[in-house]
């Protein structure tokens, strides 16, 4: 812009000279003639003609210079650009393969999170297993350590509980001779109070297997196990409580659920039902009326009681 400035000053100074010679050679004035006017036309077209030609010859190659600048500065801009767009997608490679690595190792956390929210809820249920075994077991241990067998007159207490008879009653149909002959052995029971104790505590620990085993979070109420399936891993338990009873003790169990009227006793079916408590059942104890008393206890306890045994099947198969 300086330049420029220059160049037009410069200009308009030789300009001006031009005229201060002219008018004080000459004057100021019109001229008369025709030639007059040319030849003044001529001595400022001659002076002033090469002068603006040369300057606009100058503004020329000024712009040339000028617009070579500018376009090796846009060249320069577009390389930076570019230089620019480089690091640009370089660095977007390296977001890239950062989110990558953060994915990747996000996806590792979640794993490991994962992991550890499972064996915490494995821990949990070991911890929560072992809580039941250990209750468990020791009712089993409570229940093991009243023995109805360590009571010196329990044979002769089990055979006077079992004398049941149907004599006296043939007036009454076959069903009613049984419940008669079961409420009559229920009776008897009543007189021994270390029994009704051992019963007691047997149900307790039939309850805890049923209401409170890890597997089993669906049942709150025994109520609830009426019909049901006995679960496999529960009945685990319940078959480790049943080979702890002698077979005096299940003969027994079958008369204490036994009652024909109220609902006292109605759970302890429904638990003795449930886990199959009968299943390995034999009467070698009852001595009088055998057939009477399988056929008593097969018309009060649901089929399931009995699970597999082979005697009632065999009976029922009879009928």
């Amino acid at each position: 812009m300086n330049i420029l400035l220059r160049i037009v000053g410069v200009v308009v100074l030789v300009a001006a000279l031009c005229i201060g010679f002219f008018i004080h050679k000459f004057g100021i004035g019109y001229w008369d003639t025709v030639s007059d006017w040319g030849a003044t036309g001529d001595f400022f077209g001659g002076i002033l003609n090469p002068i603006i030609a040369l300057t606009s010859l100058f503004l020329i190659m000024h712009t040339l210079i000028q617009n070579q600048e500018a376009l090796a500065q846009t060249k320069e801009a577009l390389e930076q650009s570019e230089k620019a767009i480089e690091q640009s997608n370089l660095a977007l490679e390296q977001n890239k393969e950062m989110l990558k690595i953060n994915n990747e190792e996000l996806r590792m956390s979640r794993d490991e999170l994962s992991k550890t929210v499972d064996a915490q809820e494995e821990q949990a249920k070991h911890a929560e297993m072992q809580r039941f075994e250990d209750t468990f077991f020791s009712l089993l241990e409570y229940l093991n350590g009243l023995k109805l067998g360590s009571n010196n007159n329990f044979k002769e207490d089990l055979r006077d509980i079992l004398q049941l008879t149907n004599m006296g009653h043939e007036k009454l149909c076959e069903r009613e001779r049984h419940n008669l002959n079961l409420s009559c052995g229920k009776s008897k029971m009543s007189n021994y109070p270390y029994v009704n104790e051992y019963f007691r505590a047997l149900y307790q620990v039939l309850k805890f297997v049923a209401l409170h085993h890890p597997e089993n979070e669906a049942i709150a109420n025994v109520e609830d196990l009426k019909g049901c399936k006995s679960n496999s891993q529960m009945k685990t338990y319940s078959s480790i409580l049943r080979s702890a009873l002698s077979g005096e003790v299940i003969l027994l169990l079958a008369l204490n659920c036994y009652e024909t009227e109220g609902v006292e006793f109605n759970k302890y079916k429904i638990l003795v039902e449930y886990f199959s408590m009968f299943e390995h059942i034999h009467f070698k104890y009852v001595e009088v009326r055998l057939n009477s008393f399988q056929k008593a206890i097969d018309y009060y306890y649901e089929k399931g009681a009995f699970g597999d045994n082979k005697i009632m099947a065999k009976m029922r198969n009879e009928k």
